[in-house]
Parts: structure tokens; sequence; C-alpha cells
């Protein structure tokens, strides 16, 4: 995949994959630490800020929800509202959430976590595609970074896998009007209907 500023550091160019791995490096001053007000600094390890995902295993945010919070959808997000106590429950405002969610989930994307790695070499070593989207001073713009990236990844990925799949409809559809077009004369019909009555 050809995007300015991004490398692939690991697998076959324009043949995604469907693990993907993309990771940014930030470089600040040595006199500052990282900012305590990026809610992304907790995340930065070593320097290294990384995004995982595996589209072969989640297709569609429903399938990734459920994975997350190991239950139905509804009952995970009120446990997390429930925990967090820094958002205000309100079953009015969560069913109609759902509400717009349900109509909307499959225009949704699949979110890439945020995964910690200690070093590039541990990085390099994950399976699938791996992409180096640069080197940052600004977190918040690193953090930007990793997480656009995966969206179009995916769109890619789905992308191939849905001609993949026409080919494969195509085919298979030419293989069955084949079969309905081939005329069998009647001396070998004969022949096989003997041999199946023996």
């Amino acid at each position: 995949m050809n995007i300015p500023g991004i490398v692939q550091k690991k697998g076959i160019p324009n043949i995604p994959d469907g693990r993907m791995t993309v990771y940014a490096i930030i470089k600040h001053d040595a006199d500052n630490s990282i900012p305590v007000v990026y809610p992304e600094a907790p995340y930065v390890c070593n320097g290294f800020l990384t995004a995982q995902s595996d589209y072969r295993k989640f297709s569609t945010i429903t399938e990734f929800l459920r994975s997350e919070f190991g239950e139905s959808i509804e009952n995970g997000l009120e446990k997390v509202l429930y925990q967090s106590g820094k958002i205000p429950f309100n079953i009015k405002n969560l069913k109609d959430f759902f509400s717009d969610f349900n109509t909307t989930k499959d225009l949704l994307p699949v979110p890439a976590k945020i995964i910690r790695f200690y070093s590039e070499e541990d990085i390099l070593i994950q399976e699938g595609d791996i992409f180096f989207a640069g080197i940052f001073q600004n977190v918040s713009n690193a953090n930007s970074c990793i997480n656009a990236f995966p969206i179009i990844y995916q769109a890619k990925y789905r992308e191939i896998q849905l001609r993949l799949i026409k080919k494969e409809v195509d085919s298979l559809m030419a293989d069955i009007s084949e079969l309905e077009s081939f005329q069998i004369n009647p001396e070998t019909a004969s022949i096989i209907e003997s041999l199946m009555k023996m």
C-alpha cells in the first residue's frame, strides 16, 4: 500500500495479509518527559506507539466488541459505563445509542488496539503486515496517524477479499453452467445406468 510517509517493513506490498501492525516512534527533547496531559502517553513504551489488529478474525465491529467484552455488546458497554464513573449512566441514552448503532454498525470500521512493545525488534517479529508511520515529536499526532492508518488498511484488505470471493463465485457458476450444458450420448447414458444398478 503506497501511502506517503508510511513504510511497509514486512509483508507483500499491495497484497494485504489481514493481520496488521503499525507503529510510530516518539522523539521528544531530552529535557522534557512526555506530557501527561496526553491520554495516549501511558501507551508510549520506550518511545514506540503501536496499534495492531487482525481483520481476518474480525470482519465487523460487532464481532470485535463482542470479543473485547466477552458477552453481549450491550451488557459489556453497560459494565464499562458503570465502572468508569466518568460518564453519567443514562439507560435512555444507551438505548438510543444502540438504536443508532444497529443501523450503522456495518459502516463502522473495526478499530485497532494500542499494544505496548518495548523495542522495534519485538514489533518486527509480529505476524502479518507491519508498517512504520514515522517519527513524531507530538504524541497526539502519532496517535492520530496510527489510528487512521488501520481504517485505510482494512478497507483495502476487504476490497481485495470481495474481489477474490467474486472470482471464486464466477468460477463456480461457470462450472455449473458447463455441467448443465454437458450432453451425454445415449450409449454412455445406458452404461452409466447399468453401473448404477449394480
